[in-house]
């Protein structure tokens, strides 16, 4: 459902640009005519994912406590990039 709705945003953002180019007030509402059709499809989609996220999406519950191994990863994980990118804590 999401990549549908995220492909949805090139064809709308596609319709702007095409109808900027054209010279004609007609030809510019027909290639925006497309527009309406896709926003509402998009914005339903994304408020069914948002429901389904909301209603129905169980996520299992946390472990209560990480291993020590995954820890110490996910720590020098995160701190790897500040230091290459601001040279330490």
């Amino acid at each position: 459902m999401h990549g549908v709705s995220a492909a949805l945003i090139p064809v709308l953002l596609g319709s702007v640009f095409r109808s900027s180019l054209e010279e004609d007030a007609a030809e510019k509402t027909a290639a925006l005519g497309t527009r309406a059709p896709v926003a509402v499809l998009a914005l339903l989609l994304t408020i069914a994912g948002l429901v389904w996220w909301w209603r129905f999406d169980r996520k299992p519950a946390p472990l209560p406590r990480d291993p020590d191994w995954q820890a110490a990863i996910v720590c020098w994980t995160h701190r790897t990039p500040r230091y290459m990118w601001f040279g330490g804590d």
